[in-house]
């Protein structure tokens, strides 16, 4: 049996189209707007080194300059799949390396957070991490499946119930 979970990169994509589209309009639109309040409503003074089309087409433009960077990005979670087999998951280290952990190996799972990135960890003693983005497809199926080659805790520390 093998399993491929792909990374839903469309979300992604999109996601990431409107935020950075947001980040950099918003202090733009505010930036010229407080220009213009600054120089008494005066549109001449204003826009004194930048016409009002030049400025219009900036606008236009940065949607579209996002859209080509979030697109690089999402193509590159594209790659973050993650391979279930009978006898290991494959899928990418924190480094992006491409990782194997046998499923016998796997120690913990436990979540991952920064940056606004959010993945879930797969632990191994000897084989390292693999994170597992929280945009791939049946991530609550594949967390299941991983989780049940979890070590029981009752066997770790030798208490009997």
């Amino acid at each position: 049996m093998s399993k491929v979970y792909p990374v839903r990169w469309q979300r992604v994509f999109a996601s990431l189209t409107k935020v950075i589209t947001f980040l950099i309009l918003v202090p733009l639109v505010c930036m010229m707007s407080l220009r213009y309040v600054m120089h008494g409503f005066n549109y001449a003074k204003t826009f004194e080194h930048v016409s009002l089309p030049g400025f219009l087409l900036v606008l236009a433009c940065v949607p579209l300059g996002s859209a080509v960077f979030a697109f690089l990005i999402a193509i590159w979670f594209r790659f973050a799949g993650i391979t279930l087999t009978d006898v290991a998951i494959s899928g990418r280290n924190y480094w992006f390396l491409k990782n194997r952990i046998p499923l016998s190996d796997i120690t913990d799972l436990s979540h991952f957070s920064s940056n606004g990135i959010n993945a879930f960890v797969v632990h191994s003693c000897y084989h390292g991490k693999i994170y597992i983005s929280d945009m791939t497809e049946d991530v609550d199926e594949l967390l299941t499946l991983v989780s049940s080659y979890l070590p029981d805790s009752d066997e770790e520390d030798g208490s009997e119930v």
